[in-house]
């Protein structure tokens, strides 16, 4: 339990004189305090971003390979149940040899998730064959990450009517009314992409990678200020 009382709030609470005239009459007995709950949850979906990318003499050639590439990805994954995929980036730009040539570089995502961490694993392996795996990430499906927000939110309101009743009979008072209350929600996980930079493919068998999904961290703050009555 986290009990933090606003500056002014030791002046509020001092009897009478001068120093009481000076106090808002709006901020008399007013307590602000924060209590939060939290657990920690297996992600349920990972998510890969793989990417095409070829250099050549002329942009279009770059493009046409790049998009060879990819439409050959999204093929591999179009029959296969419980992906969502969807293109990311695409980018060409001009570079320049250790020669100081001119060539032009193309490259484009392709980002795939999935609840099914070893399908898609499984996946990876068979597509760095001809893209690049560029990174991996973990997290709770939006579903998920609601029924646990909802739980906590039960959790956190208990807590802070305890909390309340706590500094209700501590310092004296008959009751107490709301003045504010704020519920916030949060998810932390530190860990949840991994980046593998720009693993080349090469056309040659690519094993599955070794991949876990980790956890996530839920909270749920309620930040509150109370007026003691």
């Amino acid at each position: 339990m986290k009990i933090c009382f606003v500056l002014a709030l030791g002046v509020v609470l001092l009897a009478g004189g001068a120093a009481a005239a000076e106090i808002d009459p709006d901020m008399r007995d007013h307590v602000t305090f924060r209590v939060s709950r939290g657990t920690k949850v297996a992600n349920d979906e990972m998510t890969v971003v793989l990417a095409a990318t070829h250099t050549a003499m002329e942009a279009a050639e770059a493009a046409n390979q790049v998009n060879q590439e990819i439409a050959w990805a999204a093929d591999q994954i179009s029959d296969r149940e419980g992906f969502r995929v969807r293109t990311g980036s695409y980018t060409t730009q001009q570079t320049l040899t250790p020669q100081k040539q001119k060539r032009w570089r193309a490259e484009q995502q392709l980002i795939v998730s999935s609840k099914d961490f070893e399908a898609l694993r499984r996946l990876v392996g068979t597509l760095q064959t001809r893209v690049n795996l560029q990174s991996v990430g973990f997290a709770l499906t939006p579903e998920s990450r609601i029924e646990i927000e909802r739980d906590l939110v039960k959790q956190a309101l208990a807590a802070f009517r305890e909390d309340a009743e706590l500094i209700r009979t501590s310092l004296g008072a008959s009751g107490y009314a709301i003045v504010e209350l704020q519920l916030i929600a949060s998810t932390q996980d530190p860990q949840a992409r991994r980046n593998y930079g720009m693993i080349m493919a090469d056309g040659a068998a690519v094993a599955p990678p070794v991949l876990e999904g980790g956890f996530s961290d839920v909270f749920v703050h309620v930040h509150a200020r109370i007026q003691l009555e």
